[in-house]
């Protein structure tokens, strides 16, 4: 196989260990090389195993950065870098209980679905209260969060684990 051998030519110039030509091996080696020789690595790969490592990259960010998941997984296009940059920091605080009194019509409820997708992303037995001033209103958000597991088609991409669900049975209301 043209990879294996590519590897290993690397592997010796570079003095990297071997690792198994796994994707996630691959992954792991194309980090720590210099940007010309990325380029060249990622030139000798097929569009397979480029559309595989691009998932794994996006699924290590979308876990991580809920800015990334929004607009670049759950397709939120109006997130930009400010002030939502300021609401990510908040969200990310250790501090379990947090208050959030921005004006209407900024994404408060729209960032707290996407913060739900990276929480359920990171810990699908994680249970989550959704509070509202209505029942319909939560159970709108319940089913917005619902609905990305179900059809958004980059997080169905990223993370097929999660997104294997019949839909009479993806979640509750109780």
């Amino acid at each position: 196989m043209k990879i294996d051998a590519e590897l290993n030519k690397t592997n010796a110039q570079t003095k990297m260990p071997h690792e198994a030509l796994t994707i996630q091996g691959m992954l792991s080696e194309l980090t720590r090389l210099p940007d010309d020789a990325l380029d060249q690595r990622l030139s000798l790969l097929t569009p397979q195993e480029r559309s595989q490592i691009f998932r794994l990259k996006a699924r290590e960010k979308a876990k991580a950065d809920t800015l990334f998941l929004a607009r670049e997984i759950l397709g939120y296009k109006f997130f930009t870098d400010q002030p939502y940059l300021r609401l990510k920091n908040f969200y990310d605080r250790p501090e379990k209980k947090k208050m959030l009194l921005w004006p209407r019509e900024t994404g408060k409820t729209t960032w707290g679905i996407c913060n739900t997708v990276k929480i359920l992303l990171n810990d699908p037995e994680a249970r989550i209260v959704i509070v509202s001033d209505t029942e319909p209103i939560a159970s709108g958000i319940l089913e917005a969060v619902k609905s990305h597991f179900l059809s958004t088609d980059m997080l169905r991409f990223c993370f097929p684990e999660h997104c294997n669900i019949d839909p009479r049975y993806a979640g509750t209301k109780t």
